[in-house]
Order: structure tokens, then sequence, then C-alpha cells
């Protein structure tokens, strides 16, 4: 059984994908960019300058600007946009209350992952939440995840399981020594998961929740 329980938090924990793209629709308006639906999903789980500088090019300038111009309207609507995947909130009391340590370990900006888990009325289930840097300059996952492991004094990687919807949350459970459970629920493409070397795919809460109760 896996004593120590990191979440991802977009994709995972959260349906904030209305809110995200929302956001990022708004920014690339402002340089006539106007992409589907499935090129925005790709905003969803990293931080947006690195979707601005790999996926369109900008130069650091321009990255810094459209993020500006994602946060203003993260914060206006955005945040709120969003749900707790159905059955989330009792499977992460009843893992804190069977005893078992939790952490949040995302990349997004850690005051707004506060914000939110607090509006949610789950902010207590976790014994660390770890983002990124509010600035937004480039942390990667693997060093988020260290940080929540720090907090919660992991010493044994073979004790610890970390659980995501992306590749990033795979590899950076990997780069830590950690086993990663993929949930594909979130907003990973098809196979991304299994290519990445997650050891579980659940396709449901229901499912993450009969993996870890008897893990």
């Amino acid at each position: 059984m896996y004593q120590f329980l990191f979440f991802d938090f977009d994709g995972t924990i959260s349906d904030t994908g209305p809110g995200i793209m929302r956001s990022a629709a708004y920014a690339l308006a402002r340089y006539g960019l106007h992409p589907a639906e499935a090129e925005l999903r790709a905003f969803i789980g990293p931080a947006p300058n690195h979707r601005f500088r790999e996926y369109y090019g900008m130069d650091e300038a321009r990255t810094a600007e459209a993020t500006g111009l994602f946060r203003a309207m993260y914060e206006a609507r955005g945040k709120f946009e969003h749900s707790l995947y159905p059955g989330m909130a009792e499977l992460l009391r009843e893992l804190s209350a069977a005893g078992r340590s939790l952490a949040v370990a995302s990349a997004k900006p850690l005051p707004l992952v506060r914000e939110i888990l607090s509006g949610d009325g789950i902010m207590g289930c976790f014994t660390a939440v770890c983002g990124s840097d509010p600035e937004g300059r480039p942390v990667e996952k693997g060093a988020i995840l260290g940080a929540a492991m720090e907090a919660l004094g992991v010493t044994d990687p073979g004790s610890a399981v970390m659980i995501g919807d992306r590749s990033l949350d795979v590899l950076g459970a990997q780069a830590q020594g950690l086993a990663c459970v993929g949930v594909s629920y979130g907003y990973a493409e098809p196979g991304e998961l299994e290519a990445a070397g997650a050891i579980k795919i659940c396709a449901s809460v229901a499912e993450l929740r009969e993996f870890l109760m008897g893990a």
C-alpha cells in the first residue's frame, strides 16, 4: 500500500479545462490566432508560457506578454470555470481519514492552487500543496514533486506514487524515482500515458479509488 500520494491538479483532481482554454484563446486572439479546441487542450497541465513559446515560436518578450494576457483572463473568469471530478472530494477525504499522506504537485501557480482547493473545500485533505513559481519562471514537474516529497518526509520512493493525467506527470515521477498512475479521464492524448510509462491507467475516479485503496 502506498502511504504517500501525490496528486496533479488540472485534469486529475479538477476539470479546469474550460477556464484554461478560454484564457489561452483570449491571449492568442490578440495575435490574430484562433486555434481549434483540440489545439487549446495542450495548455491544460503545463505552464502557459511553455506552450506560447514551444507551440507558437514566441520570443521571450511576446511569451511574457501572452502569459500576462492569459493570467488576466484566468484571474477574471477562468479560475471559476472548473469542477471537481465526480467522486474526487469523497475519495480524497476517505484517503485522508484512512491515514494516508496526501499532497498536490501541480505546475499551476501555487497561489491559484491554494485558492481553488480552499474554495472547493478540500484543502484540509492535503498535508502539503506545491505549485509552480507565481511569476511563471520555468519549474520542471520533477522539481515540484521533489519539493512535495520533501514536505511529506518521503525517504523510500517505493512508499509513494504520483497520480496525474499527462505524460509530464509520469516523467516527473520517474525523475524522482516514483511510479505514476495515469488517469485517462483527464486531458491526455490517446496512448500518451502508456507511452510515458504509467504503471496503471484509471478511466474514472471510481477505478482510481479501487486501485489506491487496495494498493
